[in-house]
This record gives structure tokens, C-alpha cells and sequence, in this order.
């Protein structure tokens, strides 16, 4: 699979790529849930993790939905997750480049697994819990207020749970809340 879509707005002011999904190539999918799927996905150098809405196909013309959708809105999001990440680089995903044309979609370093799935097959330890509780009270207080997450956004990276998302997509589709059973039946 070959994303073959637009360019977006530049992110080289957040330390992030130029938001070219074109230079990305799928190489296998590794969740989903309702409303995201991730994919990993290579540029020809590194493996990294993809994060898209279901439902929207990489062909879709450019605009279809992103109608209204404007740079100037991920603009704290992306200020958020990057200074998250820079300040606590053992609790925050690295966020490597962000789009909004066709859609809004991101690019982190690559995952392993989320904590949803972690959880549903029973493999969760309290162990975990309490170290993801104390990394988020580190976040919350380097972002100076609570900051919404889904079970689906914590990802095992280089065997650490780490924190992503903060909202970043959301701002651009569905409201996604935080509800301790997403991703788990």
C-alpha cells in the first residue's frame, strides 16, 4: 500500500516533517478500533506508526474532509505534544510529522501495541497502571492542566508504555473521550 495524497502544512516549527503523507509507505496494519486505525509504516529510513481515521481512504480527492479544517487549529495540539515529549521523553510518544490534507492523520515513532489491547488479553500488570498514573501526573503538571486520553493512545514503544494523541486528532473529527473501558469488552 502507497499513500499517494497532498501535502500539508509545514510543521518544521514544532521540530516535526513537512506533513507530506506521500513519503510514507504502508507496511502492515496494527489496530484499530471504532473510529482510528494505525499502520506501520516506513519513509525508506526508519519504521514508524500511523494514525488515521477509519473510513478514510488514502484516494479520497483532497478536501473532502478537511473542508474547514485549518493548520491554525493544531497549532496547540501539536505545541502541546511536542513540548510533552521534549520534556518528558520516557512518557510521551515522539511525534514525527502531522497532516491535515486529506484528513487529519499522525506520524510517531513506532509502536508496538496500545494499552486497549494490552489490557483485553488480560496482560496488564498494577505495576503498569501505577507507573502510567505517575507519568501522567508528570504530564498534567508540564501541561498545567489534565489532558484527555484513550487507552488506544498509550503505546508500548521500545518496551515503555508512553503517552500520545492529547487530543491532537480530535480537534479535527469525532470528539474521542477518555473512558476507562474504551477498547475493552
Amino acid at each position: 500500500m502507497v499513500y499517494t495524497n497532498k501535502r500539508s502544512e509545514d510543521g518544521s516549527r514544532f521540530g516535526i516533517r513537512s506533513g507530506d503523507i506521500t513519503s510514507y509507505t504502508g507496511v502492515e496494519e496494527q489496530w484499530s478500533d471504532d473510529q482510528w486505525e494505525s499502520i506501520k509504516v516506513s519513509d525508506g529510513v526508519g519504521q514508524y506508526t500511523l494514525k488515521k481515521q477509519c473510513g478514510w481512504s488514502l484516494d479520497e480527492p483532497e478536501g473532502r474532509f478537511t473542508d474547514g479544517v485549518g493548520w491554525d487549529g493544531a497549532e496547540q495540539g501539536l505545541r502541546l505534544w511536542t513540548t510533552l515529549a521534549e520534556s518528558l521523553p520516557d512518557s510521551v510518544v515522539r511525534l514525527v510529522d502531522f497532516g491535515t490534507v486529506p484528513y487529519a492523520w499522525t506520524v510517531t515513532e513506532l509502536a508496538e501495541e496500545n494499552f486497549a489491547d494490552h489490557v483485553a488479553r488480560g496482560e496488564a500488570t498494577i505495576d503498569e497502571v501505577v507507573g502510567l498514573l505517575l507519568s501522567l501526573q508528570r504530564i498534567n503538571d508540564v501541561a498545567g492542566s489534565d489532558v484527555v486520553i484513550a487507552p488506544t493512545d498509550i503505546l508500548l514503544v521500545d518496551g515503555r508504555w508512553k503517552f500520545s494523541g492529547f487530543g491532537l486528532l480530535s480537534r479535527f473529527g469525532p470528539r474521542y473521550l477518555f473512558d476507562a473501558t474504551d477498547g475493552v469488552d
